[in-house]
């Protein structure tokens, strides 16, 4: 990787290269005109989106004279210096520092993490994706460690944190590196249990870190201030590691205050030292988050001193944690980012997650409003402006169009497509681009825009090969009678491993012969198996094999990611549920010792819970971080119109027949009691 970012400023150069060919063909008035014209319109759109193109420009320059000083700085320093230009806003200068710790270091994964947070910060995170797939292709373990990150820190592939998490437990990958970064996403994901898991067996003092933070975010308090000051006495120059015992709005502890005092002295005494550039920034980090002003501002004009151009501020911004915590705390206290003392950032960041945390909850109209404060804040987030849409649509499904506004998802898709465009480089894969044009046909299906939503799911699938997209663009493409076209969608679907591509293209493609040989064709055009018809997963059709033919069907149908479940219950209960209901949330575990107990006692009685998600990332999230087994897992978010489901969580009871002996709606422990009594008398009945 040598050099990253050099040789990406000039992308501007075919632009050039083809109005000078136009001249030199033509020679002509129209041709100087048109070429006058072509040469515009990269300045043009440089103008109005800065972004990509000021981070190709800075990713090239050469050092000042001030920043030659810290060129040959040690490599743990020059990671934290980088750190240091980040927190201060100054991306000029961490750039080109970050470029050359990864030059002068190219196996170190702290450089290569150094680098991809400047990077992202500089607005080009689109260029990470394209480098590191480029490097994984060299098998080097440490390359392809970095490329799952990368994958999994841009949320590009729902499979890329099952990647990261399983090379953190593989001896071929770096150890520490793996760990701390599958961790630190964890955290960031709020997994907190699952992180303080994979920290155990870490030492150092950026484990311990993030393992004082996890202890808080578990609301164990008491712990993490034991934790922190054990960290405290071994490495007695990183204050930092104590940063965690801040991540709470609650009152602290007396064991907590006492933490916080020691750490706030140990940072006292490195600044009053004020020696070592790397003890001097650890400690403003932590005086900075503790709001210690005063102390904050002399570590910061203490650092300066050794590093020109370096101006830290006397306090930090809020952790992720923390805002994610007071987000929630927000959304449910009816609260107002604008009551609390924090900056124009945490503001946005605080808005942000109150209103996914009220959509989560199902409170749709006050989700709503809040994602209009939100994006008023940051208009430009496509992050944001995706999940507003997405909102909006949610909330014209479920209350039968009483709340949400599909025109208004569609705006809000387009916007985020507009914002994702200043970022994503021609010619390379973005799947929240595709995410943003699958909201847009979406919201014109629901509009009643047929013929635009069919354009905009192929420009999707063009984008980033996605099952959800492919099957709806396959509904739609029979609509209009495309039944070919209708066929390579769902191959498309079944390639990708979707279980209801293979189902509906089984029903579509009357040849069974070829239907394995038209599937791994499917996936050697999608790049994503071998084109022979024995390696791709499939079902073969046959008169005797039944298809599922609706939305119980599918619900009833034995789903092979199941173990330790039959395939003709006697009793079966159905739980619709979504990865954004918390009473759903609630309940799941609860049916699961239910279904376990039923087990034992030999009634034949089983669960299924079928999320309703549109997207299947929040979906496997939410199952890894409830850890429930024992019951069939489904999503089919397909079935919810036809049912008639318009909120949830909703528990239905069917008898061996399929019929429907008792329906639940909403979550109370009291109705347990009530749904184990029933499905005993259902299952006698049936004996």
């Amino acid at each position: 990787m040598a050099g990253p970012g050099q040789g990406h400023a000039a992308t501007a150069l075919p632009w050039g290269h083809g109005a000078r060919w136009l001249q030199h063909v033509s020679g002509c008035l129209p041709a100087l005109l048109l070429s006058c014209l072509v040469l515009a319109i990269p300045a043009l759109w440089a103008a109005e989106q800065p972004s990509a193109q000021q981070a190709e420009l800075t990713a090239s320059r050469s050092y000042s004279a001030e920043q030659a000083r810290v060129r040959d700085v040690d490599l743990a320093w020059g990671v934290e210096l980088v750190g240091a230009f980040l927190l201060q806003g100054n991306v000029e200068s961490a750039l080109p520092l970050a470029n050359e710790l990864l030059a002068s270091h190219p196996d170190s994964w702290l450089a290569h993490r150094a680098w991809v947070r400047a990077v992202m910060a500089s607005g080009a995170s689109w260029r990470l994706r394209r480098e590191y797939s480029r490097l994984a292709m060299d098998g080097q373990p440490l390359h392809q460690l970095m490329a799952a990150w990368v994958e999994a820190l841009l949320g590009e592939s729902p499979s890329s944190l099952d990647g990261l998490e399983q090379m953190a437990s593989d001896s071929r990958y770096p150890r520490r590196a793996a760990g701390v970064l599958w961790a630190e996403l964890l955290l960031e994901r709020g997994d907190d249990e699952t992180a303080l898991q994979a920290l155990q067996t870490l030492d150092g003092p950026e484990p311990g870190r993030l393992s004082v933070q996890a202890l808080m975010a578990l609301e164990r308090s008491q712990l993490s201030a034991t934790r922190a000051v054990e960290l405290l006495r071994q490495y007695p120059r990183r204050p930092d590691v104590a940063v965690g015992l801040w991540d709470s709005s609650g009152k602290p502890s007396r064991s907590l205050r006492a933490a916080r005092r020691r750490a706030v002295s140990v940072a006292r005494g490195l600044v009053e030292s004020g020696e070592e550039p790397r003890a001097l920034f650890h400690a403003w980090e932590l005086l900075a988050t503790a709001r210690e002003g005063a102390l904050a501002r002399d570590a910061s004009r203490a650092l300066g001193a050794l590093v020109p151009g370096l101006d830290l501020p006397p306090r930090l911004p809020l952790t992720s944690t923390l805002i994610r915590d007071l987000g929630s705390q927000l959304a449910r206290t009816g609260g107002s980012p604008d009551l609390l003392d924090v900056s124009q950032s945490d503001a946005r960041a605080l808005s942000a997650v109150r209103a996914r945390t009220l959509a989560e909850d199902g409170e749709l109209a006050a989700a709503l409003e809040a994602f209009r404060q939100a994006l008023a804040m940051a208009p430009r987030d496509w992050a944001l402006l995706s999940q507003a849409a997405e909102a909006e649509l949610k909330a014209t499904t479920l209350s039968q169009g009483s709340l949400g506004d599909p025109a208004r998802a569609l705006d809000l898709a387009r916007m985020a497509a507009a914002a994702l465009g200043a970022l994503v480089e021609p010619g390379i894969p973005s799947r929240p681009l595709a995410h943003a044009l699958q909201i847009q046909a979406r919201a014109l299906v629901a509009m009643g825009r047929r013929e635009d939503a069919l354009a905009a799911l192929v420009s999707a699938c063009a984008l980033q090969p996605d099952p959800a997209s492919y099957l709806l663009l396959a509904s739609l493409q029979l609509e209009f009678g495309l039944h070919d076209s209708a066929v390579a969608s769902l191959a498309s679907a079944a390639a990708l491993g979707n279980a209801e591509g293979r189902w509906r293209l089984a029903e579509l493609y009357e040849g069974p012969a070829d239907y394995q040989a038209l599937v791994a064709a499917a996936a050697d055009t999608l790049g994503i198996a071998t084109a022979a018809p024995g390696s791709i997963d499939v079902e073969e059709p046959s008169p005797e094999s039944s298809r599922p033919r609706g939305p119980m069907d599918l619900i009833m149908g034995v789903d092979s990611g199941t173990s330790g479940v039959g395939a003709q219950p006697r009793v079966l209960v159905v739980a619709f549920w979504a990865s954004w209901c918390r009473p759903c949330l609630q309940e799941l575990p609860g049916l699961a010792n239910l279904a376990s107990q039923w087990s034992v006692d030999g009634l034949g009685a089983e669960v299924t819970a079928v999320s309703l998600d549109q997207e299947e990332a929040p979906y496997r999230r939410a199952r890894r971080k409830m850890g429930i087994t024992g019951i069939r897992f489904k999503r089919l978010p397909e079935v919810a119109a036809e049912l008639g489901i318009n909120s949830v969580p909703i528990t239905w009871i069917l008898d061996s027949r399929g019929e429907i002996r008792g329906r639940y709606k909403g979550y109370a422990e009291k109705n347990m009691k009530s749904l184990d009594r029933l499905v005993r008398e259902l299952a006698e009945e049936q004996q």
